[in-house]
């Protein structure tokens, strides 16, 4: 089990949860209560350690057990209740070729590698302001039986999913959510590309760690039909046997340690790209507002520019149906044109509100959007800087050992 994962395990200062550590410790295969027919799944044990007087949860430590599906439902919630935020990514439900190739939701390293990723969503959940303070966050980490303000959350996810789904004409783009959006997009490719390199290399290595476990044996065969440098051989092979282990531990500090956040990192990329969908979906709603408004002003206008002798005002050649409804059913009354006006100014009045509304609510997302993307940034920047020192680390106490048994090795040899 791998506890240094991408993420701090105490949540830092400047979270309302700031000095609760939070782990997934252990997972095991279960079965709905008093239904033995039902299908198995893998329920997760999570620890919550408050090191200090946590808000909310006191000096207290909490055991829960959750399954995938309870994860899922949470970030559905969050997902609905905070549209601003850049939220934390979650391993996809099933297995694939950027997260993991096991398909086998029961084999012990899928288990694993997704406990890992669900316990970094929650460590990067209380490291978010917002996110932290939530109430029903707090009772996913403490309470067995929790649950949603809403029984609908899945369908209004799944409706508001749709929603962003579709492709809307806009006449403005905002040129910041598009730097985000070619910026996610980018940051996909990137990391994607990055980890195909590092599996290979990974299976490279895990190629060397084979042949090295291999020849120590040969040697040690070897040994026995050699009288004059058995010894020699016999110890070269010990010196075999021990680069074996060194490369096991590099493989799985690389795997914990590096493509872990690589693919989490890739994943981010649809977050960032969800945000821009909102933005576009506020957008949209501000321009029908617009349009809306735009139309109720050019009737009010042609209505108000009724000739004294009640024809409609010339439409510029174009076709009128007004002018068409006048010259079969008679001129409206003036009587009824004033009715017309003050009801077309009136919904004026209602139209100019709603193009307000819309544009005080585009101006506080993207205001707040853009403060969480930023946020997002400097998340990322303390994450890789720590990442790749880890990783450099690695190289070099690996190189350092390899090269430590290469001298003994040396040292034996030259002594024959």
């Amino acid at each position: 089990m791998a506890d240094e994962d991408y993420s701090p395990a105490t949540t830092p200062s400047g979270s309302p949860l700031a000095g609760l550590e939070i782990s997934i410790a252990d997972a095991e295969k279960r079965k709905k209560s008093g239904e033995i027919l039902s299908d198995p799944f893998i329920a997760y044990n999570i620890i919550s350690k408050s090191k200090q007087n946590v808000p909310g949860f006191g000096s207290s430590e909490y055991y829960v057990w959750r399954r995938y599906s309870e994860f899922e439902l949470l970030r559905n919630y969050l997902y609905m209740q905070y549209p601003t935020v850049v939220l934390p990514p979650m391993p996809p439900k099933r297995g694939n070729a950027g997260w993991t190739k096991i398909v086998d939701h029961f084999d012990p390293e899928f288990i694993e590698v997704r406990r890992v990723a669900l316990q970094s969503f929650l460590r990067r959940a209380a490291q978010h302001p917002q996110l932290a303070a939530d109430e029903t966050f707090h009772a996913f980490l403490q309470q067995e039986a929790w649950s949603t303000s809403s029984a609908q959350l899945a369908d209004r996810v799944e409706e508001k999913m749709k929603q962003l789904s579709a492709s809307l004409k806009l006449k403005t783009q905002d040129n910041r959510f598009l730097d985000v959006k070619n910026y996610a997009d980018n940051l996909n490719a990137n990391l994607s590309a990055l980890v195909k390199v590092q599996e290979r290399l990974s299976k490279n290595m895990a190629d060397m760690y084979e042949s090295y476990g291999q020849t120590g044996p040969v040697f040690s065969d070897w040994a026995v039909i050699e009288k004059d440098i058995g010894d020699v051989l016999q110890s070269t092979g010990h010196f075999m046997d021990s680069l074996a282990p060194s490369v096991n531990e590099k493989l799985h500090a690389e795997e914990d340690q590096f493509t872990a956040v690589l693919r989490e990192y890739t994943l981010f990329g649809d977050s960032l790209r969800t945000l821009v969908k909102r933005q576009e979906q506020k957008q949209y709603d501000l321009e029908k507002a617009e349009d809306s408004l735009a139309s109720k002003v050019s009737s009010l206008e042609q209505l108000q520019g009724v000739t004294a002798t009640g024809e409609p005002a010339p439409a510029g050649g174009k076709f009128s149906f007004k002018k068409i409804s006048s010259k079969m059913f008679g001129p409206d009354t003036p009587e009824v044109r004033e009715e017309k006006i003050r009801a077309l100014e009136q919904q004026i009045e209602e139209g100019k509100g709603q193009v307000q509304i819309a544009q005080q609510e585009l101006s506080t997302f993207c205001e707040d959007a853009l403060r969480d993307v930023e946020r997002f940034h400097k998340t990322k920047v303390a994450d890789f800087k720590r990442v790749l020192v880890q990783y450099a680390k690695t190289q070099i106490s690996f190189y350092k050992k390899g090269l430590q048994s290469w001298e003994n090795m040396r040292t034996v040899v030259n002594g024959m």
